[in-house]
């Protein structure tokens, strides 16, 4: 790589020079200082200033220029009383750039056209505090008088009550597909699941919306943060296949993973599991996670024996592997607390605040209104994944045998059930969704949380997002895509459970 340090003098005049018709009369008229998408970040709280072992505003920012995907020019403006002097890193080409400015106070200047940005750091003589932020699809940069938290973020206004349009005419023939699709999502919901759980259509969304308006960030911003995090820093991901013919994930999940651990490292207090039944099955996978962060080991020597014993055997036995992935993940979180990763979920910020802010965070998937568990993070024993692990075996015993009694429901209560999840299971192939995923996840969540910890169910923008926050949402970005400032993870969907 050829590294070049651009020093702005002349050279930089002359260039703001020729970008001062279209650019800076353009730039004087917008507000720095709030935007209409709300992507502006906030001002730290004082309790937090000096956690420095959950906050570091430099990864952050790296991390936020780098998922967002930033390119081009960038303007800067200087928010403080005194001129500050930026060094900013990025890419022209194959090339590396360094580019250091000087801005007075309340001035604004532009950086250059770059092909990708890596890092913007104040000199050690300047007095301010770097955000990075976007308004109306552009990304910019103030430098602040106060430190800014920049990420996690505000999200944007979310209703978690769905809105079910009486017509579909006026869409292409796709999204009226899309659409049919999620009414289905929420037919089943309401006519199935909450009919034979008990529970009342509008409850289900109301508890998620109570939850999220008492628990946002919004709303704790100011609380002191305890010594430790409340969710143990354990991150799992899980491979399972059979062992007379065993199939390696494919590296490009390997991939994700390890962008993921880069995001939260093992120097930082995090330990990443990828649990596997044994490793020596998977020699391209051990050569792949080597020198990473990433620990690939056995189940039963991470967590031993498994109260889902007989539910998982079972699975595995019938090579239904990703059914055996979602009782395994319930197990690694009740036993261990930590966060589950999908392996086809890549996570793209420190997760740390979220680990130190709630007791256990959960997300909603932007296609189907479920709780979706290709990502979910809980402490240890946490209500939720204690109701998940009963509604697991319940789910499973009437699978298994069709018959069956449940002494904390009447007789006819229980009949019902079984009824249905017979029924179910009897006419849908997807059985994994129903029996111990998201469908499963969903009525855990709305049962345990918030009753005495404090849990949130995040809108799909936050851990779940597609390219647009419209509702449903089934266009997914790529991993090379530009991913949301709000964003901490981005799930494919390439439904890597099934058979």
């Amino acid at each position: 790589m050829i590294k070049q340090c651009i020093k702005i003098a002349l050279t930089y005049c002359v260039l703001q020079a020729l970008w001062a018709a279209e650019l800076l009369e353009d730039l004087t008229s917008l507000s720095l200082h709030s935007s209409s998408d709300g992507s502006h970040s906030m001002v730290m709280p004082h309790a937090w200033i000096e956690r420095s072992d959950v906050f570091n505003a430099e990864e952050d920012l790296k991390a936020l220029l780098s998922k967002s995907k930033v390119s081009g020019v960038l303007p800067i403006k200087n928010n403080t009383s005194a001129p500050v002097s930026v060094r900013a890193f990025g890419r022209q080409g194959p090339e590396e750039i360094e580019i250091d400015l000087t801005i007075n106070a309340s001035e604004i200047i532009a950086t250059l056209n770059l092909s990708s940005y890596e890092n913007f750091i104040l000199s050690a003589e300047s007095f301010g505090f770097i955000d990075f932020y976007s308004i109306e699809g552009r990304f910019e940069i103030s430098i602040e008088s106060q430190p800014m938290l920049l990420f996690p973020r505000q999200l944007k206004p979310f209703s978690f009550t769905p809105e079910r349009t009486s017509t579909i005419s006026g869409f292409d023939e796709n999204r009226q597909s899309e659409i049919k699709q999620y009414r289905g999502h929420l037919n089943f919901l309401e006519r199935y699941v909450c009919k034979y759980e008990g529970i009342k259509f509008t409850d289900l969304f109301q508890h998620r919306e109570t939850l999220y308006n008492t628990n946002r960030l919004e709303k704790i911003i100011e609380t002191p943060l305890s010594s430790t995090s409340r969710i143990p820093l354990n991150l799992f991901s899980i491979w399972l296949t059979n062992p007379d013919a065993p199939v390696e994930p494919d590296l490009k999940f390997i991939e994700m993973a390890k962008e993921s651990a880069k995001r939260n490292r093992r120097i930082d207090g995090w330990n990443y599991y990828f649990l596997v039944k044994d490793p020596s099955l998977l020699p391209q996978t051990v050569a792949a996670l080597a020198d990473t962060d990433i620990q690939l080991i056995a189940y039963t020597d991470l967590l031993g024996p498994l109260e889902l014993a007989t539910e998982f055997a079972e699975a595995l036995a019938e090579n239904n592997f990703g059914e055996a992935s979602d009782i395994l993940r319930v197990e690694a979180l009740r036993q261990m607390g930590g966060g589950y990763l999908d392996i086809d979920l890549q996570v793209f910020q420190s997760l740390k605040p979220y680990f130190y802010f709630y007791d256990s965070v959960f997300g909603v998937e932007p296609m189907t209104e479920f709780i979706g568990n290709a990502f979910m993070a809980c402490t240890a024993n946490h209500p939720v994944m204690v109701a998940l692990t009963g509604l697991i075996k319940r789910n499973c015993t009437l699978v298994r045998e069709k018959t069956n009694s449940q002494p904390t429901r009447t007789k006819e209560e229980f009949d019902q059930i079984k009824s249905f999840y017979a029924n179910l299971f009897a006419k849908h192939k997807s059985n994994t969704l129903f029996t111990t995923g998201p469908c499963a996840a969903t009525v855990a969540f709305y049962q345990a949380a918030g009753k005495s910890t404090t849990d949130i169910a995040l809108p799909p923008e936050a851990l779940y997002p597609g390219k647009t926050l419209r509702r449903p949402e089934f266009d997914i970005p790529n991993v090379a895509d530009s991913i949301g400032l709000s964003s901490a993870c981005l799930h494919l969907w390439r439904k890597t459970w099934l058979r």
